[in-house]
C-alpha cells in the first residue's frame, strides 16, 4: 500500500513538473528578422535569454533606459560598419518589441529615401539594440548564386 502511494505521488509530481515546464516554455519570447543588402543576407535573432543582463523596463512607470536619440545614434554607428553610404540613409521606423517580462529591444530601420545609396545593394537596413545600448549583431551570409 505504501509503495502504491509513493508511485502515485511520484506520478503526480511528474505530471505537475511537465505542465509547469510547458508554461515556462510558452512564456519564452523571441524575434527574428532577415533581409538582403549588398549581396548579403542579414539575419537577426533575439530572445529573452539574450536579454538576461539587459536593464528591465516597465513602460507604464518610466522612460526607457536607452533614449530614442541615443538608440538612433548607436544604430547609425553600427550601420556604418555594414553600409558604405550609411549617412545617406534616413531613419524610416523605430520599433519597441517586448521579449519577456520588462525585457525590450529597439529595432531601428533605415531606408534610402533619396535613391542615392549603393546601386542594387538594397534600400533597407535594420539594427537591433538592447536597452543597455549594445547591438544584437546579425549573422551575415552571402546570397547564394543562382544557377542558370
Amino acid at each position: 500500500m505504501k509503495l502504491r502511494h509513493i508511485f502515485s505521488s511520484l506520478a503526480l509530481m511528474l505530471v505537475a513538473l511537465h505542465a509547469w515546464s510547458g508554461v515556462v516554455c510558452a512564456q519564452s519570447a523571441s524575434h527574428s528578422d532577415s533581409f538582403i543588402y549588398g549581396g548579403n543576407i542579414y539575419s537577426h535573432k533575439a530572445s529573452e535569454w539574450d536579454l538576461a543582463n539587459a536593464p528591465l523596463w516597465n513602460p507604464a512607470r518610466e522612460e526607457p533606459p536607452l533614449s530614442l536619440r541615443k538608440a538612433v545614434e548607436i544604430a547609425r554607428a553600427s550601420l556604418r560598419r555594414h553600409v558604405k553610404k550609411a549617412d545617406d540613409m534616413g531613419v524610416e521606423r523605430i520599433e519597441l518589441r517586448q521579449l519577456g517580462v520588462d525585457k525590450w529591444i529597439y529595432t531601428v530601420a533605415f531606408y534610402c529615401w533619396e535613391g542615392v545609396c549603393e546601386d542594387e545593394a538594397g534600400r533597407y537596413f535594420r539594427i537591433f539594440l538592447k536597452m543597455d545600448g549594445s547591438v544584437i549583431e546579425p549573422e551575415t551570409k552571402p546570397v547564394p548564386k543562382q544557377r542558370n
